[in-house]
């Protein structure tokens, strides 16, 4: 999963051109000193269970999926110095607003 989000994030060049986004711990090295920010994406937690609606006569039913996931993602930032300090909390804030807003986070294959 982490592979796959970060592969979309990447095919999202009209607002992350100037940011590479990879798995943890890739096994590639990386430039030093950094010549552009990198963002790592990883898993923190996933947790499914299952979900069950109220029905009109107060019955629990399942739910059409039957199922909800709370998958909680990390991400690590790498920015290079001569960007300066706000540079990490740009890129944080313009992955965040992709994820939020780009994307109804509709699941393409289950």
């Amino acid at each position: 999963m982490p592979l796959d989000i970060a592969n979309w994030l990447n095919e999202q060049t009209e607002v992350f051109q100037d940011i590479l986004f990879v798995t943890e711990f890739p096994p590639v090295p990386k430039a030093t000193p950094l010549h552009r920010t990198i963002v790592s994406v990883g898993l923190e937690s996933v947790k499914i269970s299952d979900y069950f609606i109220e029905n009109s006569e107060g019955v629990l039913v399942p739910d059409e999926y039957c199922r909800l996931a709370e998958i909680k993602l990390r991400f690590s930032i790498y920015v290079p110095y001569s960007l300066g300090g706000t540079a990490c909390h740009e890129a944080f804030t313009r992955v965040v607003d992709c994820l939020n807003f780009k994307s109804d986070l509709n699941l393409r294959i289950s």
